[in-house]
């Protein structure tokens, strides 16, 4: 079994450097970002970017999965759900104007995290088609899963944190930590290493937002097919979950 599992993990790491050389091109800042994953009918553009029918129902059908049931009630929704791929456009041009990147042994590894669990071959291929997607594409989720992230890193990197800012907030907020009976000084010696990742929590979230917020004032979707949510509507249900997830640009991007 052990032969058999470490004759698997090979496979999947060989498979994971080929994807990665496969998207080399968009590891590069300065490269072209969108992979040939979606074509046909566009139902919108943002910018130079062409939203596609089949990426909206995708979307549409993660949704579906992850709640369990419909979501779609009202137009609202589909509006909703339309402007979020104004929030990969904001990463996508964002990590390019920043020097944001990843590598392809970095894709390499982030894949093989998420692939690495299955003992064969046969059970890969059964939960890509469980999930409605295949390998290239699952790679490139995983892809813009930790761009996202470390545009959020990029962006937020800047801000700092002082001393007074811990201590007020020890100050403020003294009865959230069991300190009780201990020496004043050592009582806040306690409380700072998770004060200090509180604090910088919020902070980086904050700039994030900002930026985010900056951002969206750039864009706005160029509706190009009108009947584009009728269309969502009648296309059958898979009952499975699609490659593509929520959008990246969210006010904390995980890279999960």
């Amino acid at each position: 079994m052990k032969n058999r599992f470490a004759a698997v993990a090979v496979v999947i790491a060989v498979v994971a450097i080929g994807l990665a050389l496969w998207l080399k091109p968009f590891a590069a800042p300065k490269a072209p970002y969108v992979a040939p994953l979606y074509s046909g009918p566009v139902v919108a553009k943002v910018g130079d970017t062409s939203i596609y029918l089949s990426q909206v129902q995708a979307r549409y059908d993660s949704l579906q999965s992850m709640h369990g049931t419909d979501p779609a009630t009202d137009k609202q929704f589909g509006e909703e759900l339309l402007n979020s791929f104004v929030g990969d456009v904001i990463v996508k041009d964002g990590s390019k104007a920043l020097g944001v990147g990843i590598t392809p042994p970095e894709l390499a590894l982030y894949l093989s995290g998420v692939t690495g669990g299955f003992t064969s071959q046969e059970e890969l291929d059964s939960f890509l088609k469980q999930n409605g997607t295949t390998l290239p594409q699952l790679a490139f989720r995983v892809y813009n899963n930790f761009l996202g992230s470390r545009l959020y890193e990029k962006v937020a990197s800047k801000e700092t944190l002082s001393e007074d800012e811990i201590r007020t907030y020890f100050q403020q907020n003294k009865s959230s930590f069991d300190v009780q009976g201990m020496d004043p000084v050592a009582a806040y010696n306690a409380a700072k290493p998770s004060i200090i990742e509180t604090l910088v929590k919020q902070k980086k979230d904050q700039a994030w937002a900002a930026w985010l917020s900056q951002q969206q004032s750039k864009y706005k979707i160029d509706v190009v097919m009108e009947d584009w949510w009728n269309q969502i509507k009648k296309a059958p249900k898979s009952g499975q979950q699609s490659q593509d997830e929520a959008p990246t640009a969210s006010p904390s991007p995980s890279a999960t």
